[in-house]
């Protein structure tokens, strides 16, 4: 359950070599306050994977994957999310972003700055659920930005459905 948006992060990626492994510090908690402003909260609820953090990721195997078939537009997140468990990924959470966005964002594969169809491509990290000040839904994602530089954003449900999840 691919798009050509995948293949084409997975051949670049495979292209580029294997970063060096990253360790991920669960000792500080992630608080989306401090990234997206006064307000920001993590819902209560908890994905599976949190409840057994990675200690330590290698960002070359970071797949992206959106589970979405070629002949479908739309999938909820709920539908997203269960076809990524059923297909035995783990959904990487806030802490991993953290870790590439202050940490190391050199070590984050360079297919990830790529353009799709003049597009910067926009990575949720599904294992965080965020709530915004306004009471909506939302995952922290990563990004590059038109002047080359990593940028945080928060997307609401009903836009990420579609974006890569990292996994």
């Amino acid at each position: 359950m691919s798009n050509s948006n995948e293949s084409f992060l997975k051949e670049k990626n495979e292209k580029e070599g294997s970063p060096k492994i990253i360790t991920i510090d669960h000792t500080k908690p992630f608080d989306p306050a401090a990234f997206f402003g006064a307000g920001w909260k993590t819902a209560d609820t908890k994905i599976e994977d949190a409840l057994h953090p990675l200690l330590e990721v290698d960002p070359a195997k970071i797949q992206l994957e959106t589970m979405v078939t070629t002949d479908e537009r739309f999938i909820t997140r709920e539908e997203k999310i269960r076809r990524l468990k059923e297909a035995g990924y783990t959904l990487l959470d806030a802490t991993v972003a953290r870790a590439l966005f202050f940490e190391n964002p050199h070590s984050i594969p360079k297919s990830w700055k790529e353009r799709v169809d003049g597009r910067a491509i926009i990575i949720a990290f599904d294992g965080t659920e965020l709530i915004s000040p306004f009471g909506d839904h939302c995952t922290p994602c990563l990004y590059w930005g038109d002047d080359d530089r990593l940028n945080w954003y928060s997307s609401t449900y009903d836009n990420n459905v579609l974006r890569p999840s990292a996994v």
